[in-house]
């Protein structure tokens, strides 16, 4: 874990509810932390638990080149690591930026794109374009970074006309697929509660906080399978 919370605060998302301000570590802390584990008991596969693990640009870079740096002097230090990720402003990451990270040892990205609408997302506060994206899976696919896309069908602000830009850009990264392995998550069946959590934003403290515990109970376990079972959702 390098960070606890979100630079971001999406309307639909509870994690700036629990963790209001973003904690992050240094690139140099976390990188000796993954060094270490590496040297004394030989792990060499990481999966970052942050809600984002590039939520301080200038903090994962550091992370990236402090990896590097000691690939260079262990050469047989070589992992892999994963973790969430945002979509970030294109001329704030650069192809350079995505060459060190691969070197470091990305190796698979969960990115909550949530849609491809640029509206939608606005609506959602995500603050990143489909120019931004496009850019993003450009660099993953030419250094070999594997997606797996975050998506969240029937926003309440979505229409037929947005949904049918989900699927024409889906045909579009479709030429990614070999290099990057995307991945579709949908929240097919918890449509309505995750519409509910959006709405739930937009009201004032007291009422969005009882909002939040109701619905917080429908996405333990127990609920899921019940709701599962009963709308026939396999």
């Amino acid at each position: 874990t390098g960070s606890r919370g979100c630079i971001r605060k999406c309307t639909y998302c509870d994690v700036a509810k629990y963790w209001p301000k973003y904690r992050y570590r240094s690139g140099q802390h976390i990188a000796d932390e993954l060094y270490h584990y590496y040297k004394t008991v030989g792990i060499t596969s990481f999966e970052f638990s942050d809600s984002l693990i590039n939520g301080s640009l200038k903090k994962f870079k550091e992370m990236n080149l402090a990896l590097i740096a000691y690939q260079n002097k262990d050469p047989g230090f070589k992992i892999k690591y994963k973790g969430q990720y945002i979509c970030r402003d294109a001329t704030a990451f650069k192809e350079q930026d995505y060459k060190d990270m691969k070197q470091a040892g990305c190796d698979y990205l969960y990115v909550g794109v949530e849609s491809f609408s640029d509206k939608v997302r606005n609506d959602m506060l995500k603050k990143f374009t489909n120019d931004d994206l496009d850019m993003h899976l450009r660099m993953c696919g030419k250094y070999g970074i594997k997606n797996s896309f975050l998506m969240l069908i029937g926003y309440p602000t979505e229409t037929l006309e947005d949904h049918q830009q989900n699927l024409d850009r889906l045909k579009i990264y479709q030429k990614y697929a070999q290099h990057t392995l995307i991945g579709i998550s949908t929240f097919y069946y918890f449509v309505f509660v995750w519409g509910l959590y959006g709405i739930a934003a937009l009201m004032n403290y007291q009422v969005k906080n009882i909002m939040y515990n109701i619905l917080d109970l429908f996405r333990s376990e127990e609920h899921t399978s019940e709701l599962q079972s009963r709308f026939g959702i396999s």
